[in-house]
């Protein structure tokens, strides 16, 4: 089984979102992931939902003219139901 659709919810996510966003996937949606990760206080009862969100919120943050990453992240987490 490919590792993406078998790893979790977020890793789905993210594989969805890079494979639409296209091109090196650290380049774009990488690095609204590890911002998602590493530039926001330490919160350990995050909910999914709280981290998606966040992670929607920095692609429209991060690439102000280009709605079509904030569309890919947001369209990676409606895929797997978030």
């Amino acid at each position: 089984m490919d590792p993406h659709f078998s790893s979790g919810i977020p890793n789905l996510a993210f594989y969805k979102a890079a494979t639409a966003i296209a091109g090196k996937s650290w380049d774009t949606a990488g690095q609204i992931w590890y911002k998602a990760l590493t530039g926001f206080v330490p919160n350990p009862n995050m909910t999914m939902k709280a981290f998606a969100n966040r992670t929607r919120q920095l692609a429209s943050q991060m690439y102000p003219g280009n709605a079509s990453v904030a569309n890919a992240v947001d369209a990676g987490w409606v895929a797997v139901g978030l």
